[in-house]
């Protein structure tokens, strides 16, 4: 076991990159950040923020886009990013969220789950399989 970082308050989201080369964590709280990690050889390098202040983000997803689908607990939403960081979509509902996946036959299903509750909704593209 080794130790990535130490400098995010409350890691909770966690990805890969389609490719498996970039490792991706969120955290931080009420001024939360998005931190992507090049994975060489293997190893985690030094982590570089792609979003700052997110409302307590917590769970997240990529599609095969690399696309990255960050749940924003108490913002009560849902923000797409690019690989590089871009804000390109946001998906809200009406109480706090905690997680995404994709699923379905065709894993162009997004599942959002929160407060006692799961939505869907169906999207153009695939999510990135487990």
């Amino acid at each position: 076991m080794t130790v990535v970082e130490r400098g995010i308050a409350n890691p909770n989201g966690v990805a890969l990159s389609p490719a498996g080369d970039i490792l991706y964590v969120n955290g931080g709280g009420e001024h939360g950040v998005l931190r992507a990690y090049p994975i060489v050889r293997g190893v985690p390098g030094k982590g570089r923020d792609l979003v700052k202040g997110l409302a307590v983000p917590d769970g997240m997803t990529v599609d095969c886009q690399g696309n990255i689908y960050v749940t924003e607990h108490t913002a009560q939403r849902l923000r797409v990013f690019s690989p590089a960081g871009k804000e390109l979509a946001t998906i809200k509902v009406d109480a706090n969220i905690t997680n995404a996946a994709f699923g379905g036959a065709d894993r162009k299903t997004l599942f959002i789950t929160g407060a006692g509750t799961l939505w869907h909704i169906q999207l153009g593209l695939t999510g990135k399989a487990y």
